[in-house]
């Protein structure tokens, strides 16, 4: 804890009241707002653990274009949000975050990056989280954002989910039932 630092401050006023003394006054030193601190080193393995109404210009600057990984809480469904994709720095992370889907509302983890600020933002409504528009923003940020990774097929468009008689591209025989025959 920072021991304040007091100042004493004497005022001698002369000529104009007879050269009355006023009595020293001590005015206590301003404190220095301390950065905010968070649980976490910002790494996938070990993200900063964030609040729901953390904007992202209290994290601690990686710099431009570094990815780093935040956790969201539960429940982050409000809180002030501008700009869609990209966001301004003074935007809610978690929530923004929902909004871009890189979270849910059940919470998670997501990786963020700094961005250089742009000329405008845009509004948006998107996982249930509506944004608002902004101007000229000096600082950015945007959510790594894992693209949907394809999912395989298996089998083929036949009926039975394969090939007939489990061959690759056919091979067998097709039967119809007795008595359909055309």
């Amino acid at each position: 804890m920072r021991k304040s630092i007091l100042f004493t401050v004497l005022f001698i006023i002369s000529g104009c009241c007879g050269g009355t003394t006023v009595e020293p006054v001590e005015i206590p030193e301003v404190p220095t707002p301390e950065e905010p601190t968070f649980e976490g080193e910002g790494t996938e393995a070990a993200p900063f653990l964030l609040e729901c109404t953390t904007p992202a210009k209290e994290l601690p600057d990686k710099g431009i274009d570094t990815i780093f990984h935040v956790q969201c809480p539960a429940g982050c469904k409000t809180g002030f949000v501008w700009g869609s994709d990209i966001y301004t720095t003074d935007s809610k992370v978690c929530v923004a975050a929902i909004h871009a889907g890189a979270t849910k509302e059940a919470g998670g983890t997501a990786g963020v990056m700094f961005t250089a600020g742009e000329e405008s933002y845009s509004a948006s409504e998107r996982n249930g989280i509506a944004t608002s528009s902004w101007g000229p923003y000096e600082k950015s940020f945007k959510f790594k954002v894992e693209a949907p990774k394809d999912v395989p097929v298996s089998g083929s468009a036949t009926s039975g989910g394969g090939s007939p008689k489990g061959k690759p591209g056919g091979g067998g025989k097709m039967r119809t039932p007795k008595g359909k025959r055309k």
